[in-house]
Order: C-alpha cells, then structure tokens, then sequence
C-alpha cells in the first residue's frame, strides 16, 4: 500500500481561429482576454503545436448540461508526465484531418499536430489539423483517390435545403478507432488504458459551431476531403 497525492496533470485543448488555445485564469503570464459569442469572458493561451505521444482516442457524448455541444473526439497525448486532451467537434474538419491520418501513425514514436487556416476557393476559411512524425507530414490512408473503404459523402434534403450526409462515414471511423487504431496504442503503450479517465463535464463555452456541409475537397488543396 502507499500514499500519494494526486493531482490533475491534464490540460484540456480546443481550436480557437487557427491556433489550439488552453483555458487559464485572468492571472496568468501571456494570456489573451477573448469575450466568447454567448458573451462570456475567457482567458486563454494560444499554440501552433501538439506534441507528444498518443495515449488514446475515443468519441465523448455531449455532457448533460450542454447538449447543444454534440459528440466530440478527443485526441490524447502524453509528454512525460504531462497529458493533453484536444477535444473536436465530431464532424469538423480538424477531427477529419487527424482521423484520415491515423492509421499511417507509428504509435511507437511521439507525433506533432499543427493546426492551420486555410481559406478555400469559396473564400470562406476553416481550421484543418496535420499531423507530423519523424520530421515527416503524416498523409492521409482515407483519400478521395483511394477511399479505402471510407464512405462517400451523399447529399439529402433536408427542409427543403441540399445537405451532406454523414451518418455512414461517422459509423466508420468510429470502428476504425475501435479496431484499428486503439490495438496500435495499447500496443505501443500498455499502460494508457489504466491512464484514460472519465471526462469531466465543466462548464466552459459552446465550441465553435461544427461544420455542417463538408464537400469532397480537392486534394490539391491538402484537404482530408
């Protein structure tokens, strides 16, 4: 038996206008005040890069007090002792731009995540999500040109309005996370599942909204789609 004192080493991450921002307090050295759009005022650091390890990979139901939120991936990392948790919008681009790439990922060996803005030929800009390896850009196994069985994106009517469908390619990569990628983790590192927690539902702001149309996109442009 032994006494420990535990405390929390898992910093929670999201994506705020191009840069993977970490909340913290009015206090601290080189936040940013950022006024949310439900009016809140929030304190934030802001990064180019994730680096570490990947610990685990799950789809998180939306908490209970904010439904509103809707699934979201959560993409855990670890740097020593250190833990980082990068929570997505289920159907955003940065979530598609990580889950196309996973499955080239050496599990054994530490990653990189850059994140970056990119404003398409419909001039409207999006965040997208890279990941690096060995000083190499990770490329996607899912591509337009060779699927691999991802799902193609149909388009229905929804009130009257064209939409993209995504039911089909969600239910897929949540199997490939299930039976492909988290093998590979728990492989490289066998203590990660002892590791992974519960999240905590706190009360933090609604993330941006999730995009809710995807196209195909052009390769051309390093897009997941």
């Amino acid at each position: 038996m032994a006494l420990i004192n535990e405390s929390s080493n898992r910093t929670f991450v999201k994506i705020v206008n191009g840069k993977f921002a970490q909340t913290v307090t009015k206090d601290t050295e080189g936040a940013k005040h950022r006024v949310t759009k439900q009016g809140k005022d929030v304190w934030e650091l802001y990064f180019d890069t994730l680096c570490g390890n990947f610990s685990d990979v799950r789809l998180d139901e939306p908490p209970e007090k904010f439904p509103q939120i809707g699934k979201q991936w959560a993409f855990v990392l670890e740097d020593g002792d250190d833990i980082y948790e990068l929570k997505l919008p289920q159907r955003s681009i940065p979530a598609y731009g990580l889950l196309t790439r996973l499955m080239n990922v050496n599990y054994d060996f530490p990653v990189k995540i850059k994140v970056y803005r990119i404003t398409g030929d419909d001039d409207v800009t999006r965040d997208y999500c890279v990941i690096h390896q060995e000083g190499e850009k990770i490329e996607p196994f899912f591509t337009k040109e060779v699927p691999n069985g991802l799902p193609v994106l149909k388009q229905i009517v929804v009130n009257g309005e064209k939409a993209w469908d995504h039911t089909n390619r969600l239910k897929f990569f949540k199997k490939v996370v299930d039976e492909k990628i988290l093998p590979k983790i728990r492989n490289a590192n066998p203590i990660a599942e002892t590791k992974a927690v519960k999240p905590v539902e706190v009360e933090e702001e609604v993330p941006p909204p999730t995009i809710e149309d995807v196209p195909d996109y052009d390769e051309k442009d390093d897009l997941p789609f």
